[in-house]
């Protein structure tokens, strides 16, 4: 299978006012999901995907990008 590029231009615009947004140094960024049956809703830890997250200048936009990322 072909190597997966990390994003270098918006797939939102086509804007190359994109870079990537860093998180404090020492962490990341996690997608992950809320239970939203309990008041307030909660954090799942054990749901986390780690991403790179990219943004775009021109338009906003922001992409997620998980280079590991596989079908089962």
């Amino acid at each position: 299978m072909e190597s997966i590029k990390q994003p270098t231009s918006c797939s939102n615009c086509g804007s190359a006012d994109f870079a990537p947004v860093s998180p404090s140094s020492g962490t990341s960024y996690v997608l992950t999901t809320v239970d939203q049956s309990t008041t307030p809703p909660s954090f799942l830890a054990t749901s986390g995907l780690p991403v790179q997250v990219f943004g775009c200048i021109k338009c906003g936009v922001l992409t997620f990008h998980n280079p590991s990322l596989r079908l089962d």
